[in-house]
């Protein structure tokens, strides 16, 4: 269950299909659990995606280091099992590893993708990266 969350505000929504429960952010007050299905979940990675033309046979790698718990680092590890693509899983950010993470992939004539929040885009140097959500 969700640390902090009410567990009786998600139970009963275990219906076919549904894949997991997130927290939202609570920008319009205290953060809910929504649930996904896996066809929304599916939905979003192949979209993400189409719309990066992500294609591992021309070295692209993805690099989750955002929380798994959240739709910005799950996010990362949907759209790389639905291509194959390569997948570095970090436990959380940090700005020098990711920097290691780049020059580790760039070295090897990759291209590294990833998702970040503002806070963390800007403690990195975007061009170590062929693209960032």
């Amino acid at each position: 269950m969700l640390p902090g969350h009410d567990e009786d505000a998600v139970r009963g929504h275990d219906l076919p299909g549904d894949a997991l429960v997130v927290a939202t952010s609570g920008s319009t007050g205290e953060p809910k659990g929504v649930v996904l299905t896996h066809s929304a979940v599916r939905a979003s990675g192949l979209a993400g995606n189409a719309a990066l033309g992500v294609d591992p046979g021309a070295g692209d790698e993805w690099l989750a280091c955002l929380p798994l718990s959240h739709l910005g680092g799950l996010g990362v590890v949907t759209k790389a099992l639905l291509t194959g693509t390569p997948l570095t899983v970090h436990a959380g950010f940090d700005a020098d590893a990711v920097a290691r993470a780049a020059a580790e992939v760039a070295a090897r004539g990759h291209r590294l993708l990833t998702t970040l929040v503002p806070t963390t885009f800007a403690r990195i140097d975007p061009g170590l990266f062929r693209a960032i959500v």
